[in-house]
């Protein structure tokens, strides 16, 4: 047998990581390009982990937007977990992409997708392990220049230090425009400083560089340009969303992702006017996709992908004017596909009970609901007017369809909030909780308000933190024993957001400061180091309490020289009006009510109402039940490579897609959430290859296996390999039953180990009666290794033996050679283990 070679790890010490599969890309759907045959190289990162950024749409829409462009390579990068940038650091080496393993120094472009204020940190650290100076002032000719987008950019002034250019508004309309300077500027050979100064001339741009903070007796005063030449930085808005497509073919994550499903944008925009709402203004006016684009971008994406949910996101799915059609289509396509159809949280007063009904086909998993106040007072304030017995309905209505989970979304601290409006959350829980019924379980969490700019409130103050404390324990009191789980935010992260997000430049230090003393990950509640953010907040010299004030009207914004097509009149009126209870129709049935999102140019609220009729309905049945007989078949593969840090569930998930994507009749389990049938071997530990494993597939109907072997070796991913399939009989034992054997061979090319010494352990081993060893630590008595250890020998640098199942007990490769050969974890760091083979029983 040829010898197998160890796939390079990303960095020194890749083995000691959590999730490796975090690190190691080669993803279905991931996009490999020739670097030397493009124009520009850009680095798309994320300050998060993983799993979170790939659960991101617009993180995809931005990697399969710029790599449409044959002149630029987008790779993507993440956040690394703490345990990996400590091996990173540790061996010198740089933070680096998936795609080509390239440290981000490297690139041409690094753009940042900025979801909250909080990523703020990890951007800095992102950076600095990059090997990419941290601040702008210090970058030089052959640096990457930094761009940095997203909703959370809308104020850009606090990361302005940190970063050459941001880009405010809608991704679509950006990427030709910014591969032309590229490309012009490479062709040319411009320095860095004209590449950042020809960017800032693109539409929705905005370099901070180019304007300097004005101040008068320490009180800032406004924003004035370097030079009146520079256009007014404005938000792009991509005016019809049907011409810019959503990428049908994403990269499906190796590890799972937080949302483990298709998502499709139906609308982006919201004109409810929530005045609390920074993505309600900032994504204005509504764009509707049409409902033909809706269920063929679903349809294409869930044949490329295999995902077996699919979610319809917009900021009020509720409102898409043609959704009812739509989702009547999308539950037939997803009942025949056996895939699970959900909606994002609905606003009360959306969901028509006749859609609420088609989804109750599917498994009911719950509802979402997000009344954000709790009194009608508030609610009018905040400007969302939902009658509490129009809510109290509703939710007795999904009750009686069978639902039994709810969820319910609250803010404290809003603008006006009394003692009574509290209390009220209380009131309003209890009884949603009645009208949910008997053994039903009702949720209900609250976020803390935080002023957002170009929102109605970005002067209002925010609740300070011990006020908000005591609002939390109040409620958590209060809903004890009322069978209402509770859950918060936590309030010391919603205290910091709210510096950031109305922030100014004077953040830039307190960013720094952080950054020396390691603060990262700081919107994950574990990981939030109090003790840095309050010496930082004391270097920098920021006073909390007027921080987290009221903002005078009068007062200039460090954001107010950015135009994000959002009228400052309005939001003082909506201010005015809130502080009068006053509510303000939706333009889309009220009238137009002056925000300025709307131009002549062709940026206008878009609905689908008028785009053509979808076909008649053909089905709205029960899919056809299975048939009762069935066919079952045996896949054989191999695991090497990048393959081998696949975790034995994420293993199953690559699989359970790659079946999906082949078309093949499978075979599901019956009732409300049908499972595939697909059963593995015993689970094969993170990190050792194999060359045989196995896999029983069930299908409705007899498949040639030469068929099945083809299709399937198209789609598995790196490092997956399909040997042979077989047919086999229904009633034959199961694989856990079948197998009574393994077989394992062990480079052990890299250890400077004497062969004598291994001989001797062997020798050791053999002439014992018995080893009693522990298979886990928790173990109440020992087993017998010499019963499970045959066929053990050392030659040509391998290791060889083979273990017996007895009694369907089975040991692991790794503890036979810890108590053998007395490998340490430094030694299976330098060693590969590969199952060579399986015995099966009647074989």
């Amino acid at each position: 047998m040829e010898k197998k070679e160890r796939h390079p790890d990303p960095f020194p010490g890749f083995g000691r990581v959590q999730r490796p599969t975090r690190y190691i890309g080669g993803e279905v759907g991931s996009i490999m390009k020739d670097p030397a045959k493009v124009n520009c190289r850009i680095a798309l990162a994320f300050p998060d982990v993983y799993e979170i950024g790939m659960s991101h749409l617009g993180y995809s829409i931005v990697y399969h937007g710029f790599n449409s462009d044959r002149r630029v390579y987008a790779e993507r990068v993440f956040a690394p977990w703490f345990d990996a940038e400590e091996e990173i650091r540790k061996a010198n080496q740089k933070l680096s992409t998936l795609e080509t393993g390239t440290p981000l120094s490297d690139f041409d472009i690094i753009g940042f997708t900025l979801s909250h204020e909080l990523a703020a940190t990890n951007v800095l650290n992102m950076l600095d392990l990059g090997g990419v100076p941290v601040l702008a002032g210090d970058r030089r000719d052959g640096d990457p220049i930094v761009i940095a987008g997203g909703c959370s950019a809308a104020n850009p002034e606090p990361l302005s230090d940190f970063i050459d250019a941001f880009y405010l508004g809608d991704a679509e309309p950006v990427f030709s425009e910014l591969a032309d300077v590229l490309t012009e500027a490479r062709e040319k050979k411009w320095p860095r400083n004209k590449i950042v100064e020809a960017i800032a001339y693109i539409g929705g741009m905005y370099v901070p560089s180019f304007f300097d903070p004005q101040y008068e007796n320490g009180k800032f005063t406004g924003m004035l340009t370097r030079t009146q030449s520079f256009p007014t930085p404005t938000r792009r808005v991509a005016a019809d969303l049907d011409n810019y497509p959503l990428p049908d073919k994403p990269v499906i994550p190796l590890a799972e992702a937080v949302h483990n499903r298709i998502a499709v944008e139906v609308a982006r925009g919201c004109t409810r006017g929530c005045r609390f709402c920074e993505a309600g203004m900032y994504y204005r006016p509504v764009r509707e996709r049409s409902p033909k684009n809706v269920i063929g971008y679903a349809c294409a994406a869930l044949d490329n992908t295999g995902h077996e949910e699919l979610s319809l996101m917009a900021l009020t799915t509720g409102d898409y004017t043609r959704l009812g059609e739509t989702l009547r289509a999308l539950v037939d396509e997803c009942e025949e596909r056996r895939v699970e159809i959900s909606l994002p949280s609905m606003r009360f007063g959306t969901l028509e009970k006749s859609l609420a009904s088609e989804l109750a086909r599917f498994r009911k998993t719950g509802f979402t609901l997000a009344p954000e106040a709790a009194t009608d007072r508030l609610r009018r304030v905040i400007n969302k007017v939902i009658d509490e017995e129009q809510m109290i309905a509703e939710v007795t209505a999904l009750a009686g369809m069978g639902w039994k989970q709810f969820k319910l979304y609250f803010i404290i601290g809003l603008p006006t909030e009394t003692e009574k409006d509290i209390k009220g959350i209380v009131e309003l829980s209890k009884k949603i909780k009645s009208a949910a019924g008997k053994g039903a379980k009702v949720t209900a969490s609250a976020s803390t308000f935080v002023p957002k700019p170009f929102t109605p409130f970005q002067w209002e103050a925010m609740l300070p933190l011990d006020e908000i404390h005591r609002r939390q324990s109040f409620l958590r009191t209060e809903l004890g024993g009322s069978g209402i789980k509770w859950k918060y935010h936590d309030a010391r992260t919603s205290v910091v957001e709210g510096v950031l997000a109305r922030g100014g430049r004077e953040c830039g230090r307190l960013l720094l400061e952080l950054h020396k003393r390691g603060a990262k990950f700081c919107a994950w509640t574990d990981y939030f180091n109090k003790e840095a953010w309050n010496e930082s907040f004391a270097a920098a010299g920021i006073d909390l309490d007027k921080a987290l004030g009221t903002k005078e009207v009068a007062d200039p914004l460090p954001w107010d020289h950015i135009d994000m097509r959002i009228d400052r009149k309005f939001l003082e009126s909506e201010r005015e009006k809130a502080h009068r209870a006053e509510p303000t129709p939706d333009c889309r049935v009220g009238g137009c009510v002056d925000c300025g999102a709307c131009d002549s140019s062709g940026t206008e609220t878009r609905l689908a109402a008028d785009a053509p009729a979808l076909p008649e309905r053909k089905s709205g049945q029960d899919i056809s039940p299975q048939p009762e007989t069935f066919s079952r078949y045996r896949i054989t593969f191999r695991k090497f490579g990048k393959a081998i840090f696949l975790g034995h569930l994420e293993l199953k998930s690559v699989f359970e897609k790659a079946l999906r994507r082949t078309k093949l009749p499978l075979r599901f389990t019956r009732g409300f959430h049908p499972q595939m049938r697909l059963v593995f071997s015993p689970p094969l530990p993170v990190g050792i290859a194999s060359e045989a494993e196995l896999a029983d597939v069930f299908l409705n109907e007899e498949v040639e296996p030469n068929k099945i072997l083809d299709r399937l070796r198209a789609e598995v991913p790196e490092g997956l390999e399909i040997t042979r399939v077989t047919e086999i009989q229904p009633q034959q034992s199961s694989l856990q039953q079948a197998i009574t054997a393994t077989t394992y061979s062990v480079d052990i090319s890299q250890l400077e180990i004497p062969p004598a010494q291994l001989e001797k352990s062997i020798y050791n081993f053999e002439k014992l009666d018995e080893m009693p060893v522990m298979r886990k630590q928790d173990d109440r008595a020992p087993m017998d290794l010499k019963i499970f250890v045959q066929d053990i020998s050392v030659a040509s640098g391998q290791i060889k033996f083979s273990t017996d199942v007895v009694d369907g007990f089975m040991v692991r490769a790794a503890l036979v050679l810890e108590h053998i050969f007395e490998f340490t974890d430094e030694t299976f760091e330098k060693v590969l283990i590969t199952k060579t083979g399986i015995e099966m029983e009647n074989s």
